[in-house]
């Protein structure tokens, strides 16, 4: 039974962790566990502060304690499977991310259908809707699972987001309808698109890696290759910001104001490939940084692929870059998104990307100075 002062100890690590105050909570939290060894509450919220502090391990064996304790706790399983995955344990994270349903930390929505879900069993010769459940980002990253399943003789429906329809409609093997459904083609099979992973068994050496699997329009590409043929220099996206509805913005996103040192750098020009609300975000004095009016992710495309390097944030674009297969730097935070994992500065799912890390919490100047001497010996070796 939880006494006053477990639950007090474990209200006052809530506290710091959500200021940020990470190795206060981990202190606080062990602290109130001593009082109350059966929390699983407790259990987890000290996982999570561990995870802020990169104790991945700790975390790990903290989760799992407090599933012996609550084993249907649905938050507890997604913690934990976050947390495999961001170590490399696909094998236990997908697995351990099919309780999400069950979860209040996740923003996400099991649609019903007359269809029976699939369950990874053969379904040559039939078709099978795949609906979009999480983000964009994360969509088009698992879109190349389509081709694998066309290649099995399945009649693959993808159902989208509307911003992405015309972009996913590229895909080898997919067939696309917006998310709304009121068009969708009949079905015998359907399911969430963030299960493809888990179904096909992924492990970190069978990560499905052939890029590009989407495409832009070559008209498209014609028209922004007209339209950006008076920037002579070395082109760079630049994308500083997700979108402010995700609950990790703040971490991921980045001011605009802070790229400055990357006007320090001769013969770039900047081409902002930002959309949403900081869109019209002032550039700093020095940064040479032309904006462009692009329709949805197809017309984006289209525009990278006059590009040289695209540089952003963690957000849907460095996914359709990826996708693209076009050179592409992302700039991550100290706590990683799970597809990024610990310490890389590959990625296994994009093999054109590549990682620039926080070494430190919110420091996104010493990044900012380590893109600023890689973008200055990109340019040299052009």
């Amino acid at each position: 039974m939880e006494t006053t002062e477990a639950i007090r100890l474990y209200e006052a690590g809530l506290l710091a962790n959500r200021d940020g105050r990470s190795e206060e909570a981990v202190e606080l939290f062990e602290r109130s566990l001593k009082l109350a060894p059966g929390s699983a509450n407790t259990l987890r919220e000290l996982g999570a502060a561990c995870q802020d502090l990169l104790r991945y391990d700790e975390a790990i064996v903290h989760y799992k304690k407090g599933l012996e304790i609550a084993p249907n706790d649905g938050d507890l399983h997604v913690f934990l499977a976050l947390a495999c995955l961001t170590v490399g344990d696909y094998e236990t994270g997908f697995r351990e991310f099919e309780w999400r349903w069950r979860s209040n930390r996740l923003n996400t929505q099991r649609l019903e259908f007359d269809a029976p879900t699939w369950d990874g069993s053969s379904i040559g010769g039939k078709r099978l809707l795949v609906y979009a459940e999480q983000g964009l980002g994360d969509v088009i990253q698992f879109a190349r699972y389509a081709t694998l399943l066309a290649e099995r003789g399945v009649t693959v429906i993808f159902g989208v987001q509307p911003p992405i329809e015309t972009l996913l409609s590229t895909v080898p093997g997919m067939h696309c309808s917006p998310s709304r459904f009121d068009q969708t083609p009949s079905f015998e099979y359907q399911m969430p698109s963030f299960s493809l992973p888990y179904l096909f068994k992924t492990r970190l050496d069978t990560i499905p890696r052939e890029v590009p699997y989407v495409f832009a329009n070559r008209e498209r590409v014609e028209q922004w290759r007209q339209a950006l043929a008076g920037i002579n220099e070395f082109r760079v996206g630049l994308v500083w910001s997700g979108s402010t509805k995700n609950t990790n913005d703040a971490n991921r996103s980045i001011p605009l104001e802070m790229f400055a040192p990357l006007g320090e750098v001769p013969g770039v020009k900047f081409i902002s490939l930002q959309k949403g609300d900081r869109e019209h975000d002032e550039p700093p004095p020095g940064l040479p940084l032309a904006t462009t009016e692009f329709g949805d992710f197809l017309d984006r495309a289209a525009v990278m692929e006059n590009l040289d390097l695209v540089i952003s944030v963690d957000t849907g674009t460095a996914h359709l870059a990826g996708a693209l297969a076009k050179p592409t730097w992302v700039l991550i935070p100290y706590v990683p998104d799970w597809r990024w994992m610990l310490g890389r500065e590959d990625s296994l799912w994009y093999p054109s990307i590549r990682l620039f890390r926080q070494t430190t919490r919110g420091d996104w100047d010493g990044v900012m100075r380590r893109v600023v001497e890689a973008l200055k010996e990109k340019v040299a070796n052009r």
